[in-house]
This record gives structure tokens, sequence and C-alpha cells, in this order.
């Protein structure tokens, strides 16, 4: 099963799949798929773990975005310690650049949220 991405008029990736594939209609999308990406794996059936394997196979920078992105949610929630700084800017290299751009604005509010108890 091979994944292939084309965009369409609204700008949204779809994806094909060859050979007993999963239906278009039921490919997730909007919170479903973000909590498919960001979950852990041991939670999944089959179906989903096989097209979360493959869509991170095909796209390896979404990948590297949903790894920054969990460690920005375990350092806002304050599991782990690190420096917003060097997070935000390790963003610049990822498909959430403008979105790290716009934390970075609101930079000292965060910061400072942090900080407090």
């Amino acid at each position: 099963m091979e994944l292939v991405n084309a965009k369409n008029a609204g700008c949204r990736s779809r994806l094909k799949r060859s050979h007993g594939a999963r239906r278009m209609d039921t490919v997730p999308r909007g919170y479903r798929l973000a909590r498919l990406l960001m979950a852990g794996t041991s939670g999944l059936n089959a179906e989903d773990e096989l097209f979360r394997l493959r869509l991170l196979e095909d796209e390896p920078a979404l990948g590297v975005s949903i790894a920054w992105a969990k460690r920005l949610n375990a350092v806002l929630r304050r599991q782990v310690a690190g420096n917003l700084d060097e997070l935000l800017t390790a963003a610049a290299s990822t498909m959430l650049a403008r979105f790290a751009a716009g934390l970075r604005r609101d930079f000292g509010a965060i910061n400072a949220s942090l900080a407090l108890p």
C-alpha cells in the first residue's frame, strides 16, 4: 500500500491508497486526525496504526512537527523542564514555524506563566 499526496481546491491533503486501503470517506480529519497523530500508539486500532505509520513514512516533516508539538505540550503542562526560547527556535525548521512565531510574539506572557506556581 502506498500513500500518495494530492491537494484539492480546499488545500487539504487527500490520501489515496491502492489495494485494500482505507476509503477516502473514512480518512480522519480535524480533531480526530490531530488526536491520532498526537496520541500514543498503544490505544490505536490496527487500521489507525497502519494509517498513522504510512502517513509518517510518506511525510517525514510531519513527524518532526509532531515531535516538536509534543515537546511544547509537555513544557507548557510542566511535565518536563524546558527552555521555551530554545523550543520556539527549534520550531523554525518545522511545519509549525508560523505557529511558533505567533507564540514568540507572546513570549513574555507565556514565559511568565511558566514561572508562576
